[in-house]
């Protein structure tokens, strides 16, 4: 029997990097993500595969430096179920890594959710976010878990992290279009974090009322998305990308898309995630999706066409 979990990616549509400071965050999960797929084998051998990567771990013998923050997650799975026969995980990814697209993350809730139903535990929402934070610490250093939550619940979520996570849905006036361009990706998330920390470290009392200002924005795009208002969603997505671009997180490639998906009539474009190198999100009419997607894909790695809301990770079973 295979025990089969597959995890959305998210974007961040407002509120990155202001959300790791306390501050509110708009993400949403898309329907692409990461397919993990466990069994249990003869013996005590624990393998997990990366077809992606190329890489396999066996516990505790051979672990690549790739997998060590997903090996933790799977190790403490199986000494909380006390599990001591031989398992294998195997992992695929629909979305790239460092790319913005919260693949570590689905990477990690995925595995998460496969694994433990596997060795005949399903977790609830709850478990599964408490044990692929293990992963996400140990890839981001300091993440909100923001990518974690919109992996395991789905849908559009206001967010913000703290000793009570504030984490409600939003149900959207009408779906939401977009494009997503992902151009080469290569970043490390935890780099970008500390540009931001030097940022704030420069100038506090601006970074202090970038974050309230930040709070009053995302709460008006959560009304807009609420009421339909997608022209005016568009406008803010301009508008933080100025702010980011600002706080050297953009790039010219990046910048070079944004105004590609504007030129070609996107409501408004913006990078997602961490920044560098990695996606854009152009929120699209209803009748230049195909358009602005086609224009995009000319002078990007990939692209994704993505409507909102997606849910959030699925389990099941399939016979071998």
């Amino acid at each position: 029997m295979r025990y089969i979990a597959q995890a959305p990616g998210k974007v961040i549509l407002v509120g990155e990097h202001f959300v790791v400071h306390g501050g509110y965050a708009i993400a949403a999960s898309i329907a692409e993500g990461v397919r993990a797929e466990a069994r249990k084998l003869p013996g005590n051998q624990i393998r997990i595969i990366s077809e992606d990567l190329g890489v396999t771990a066996e516990i505790p013998n051979q672990i690549p430096r790739e997998l060590s923050p997903l090996v933790q997650c799977v190790s403490t799975i199986i000494d909380r179920c006390k599990y001591s026969g031989g398992l294998e995980l195997r992992l695929k990814s629909m979305i790239p890594p460092s790319a913005g697209l919260g693949s570590s993350a689905a990477t990690a809730v995925s595995g998460v959710a496969a694994t433990s139903f596997a060795l005949g535990r399903r977790l609830n929402s709850v478990e599964i976010v408490e044990l692929a934070m293990i992963s996400e610490r140990a890839v981001h250093g300091n993440p909100s878990g923001i990518d974690v939550y919109a992996s395991t619940y789905g849908g559009i979520m206001l967010f913000r992290k703290g000793p009570k996570v504030v984490r409600k849905f939003i149900k959207p006036g009408k779906p939401l279009q977009l494009i997503v361009a992902y151009d080469k990706g290569g970043r490390q998330t935890s780099k970008l974090i500390s540009r931001v920390d030097d940022f704030r470290r420069s100038g506090q009392s601006l970074f202090s009322a970038l974050l309230t200002a930040n709070d009053v924005m995302v709460k008006k795009v959560t009304n807009l998305i609420k009421l339909g208002r997608i022209a005016d969603v568009g406008a803010y997505l301009n508008f933080y990308q100025a702010i980011l671009s600002n706080m050297n997180l953009s790039s010219p490639d990046i910048d070079s898309l944004v105004e590609s998906s504007l030129t070609g009539g996107a409501l408004g474009a913006k990078l997602t995630g961490a920044g560098g190198q990695g996606s854009l999100i152009a929120l699209s009419p209803d009748n230049k999706f195909k358009k602005i997607g086609k224009r995009l894909s000319k002078i990007s790695e990939r692209v994704i066409e993505v409507t909102l809301p997606a849910p959030g990770v699925r389990v099941w079973m399939e016979k071998t």
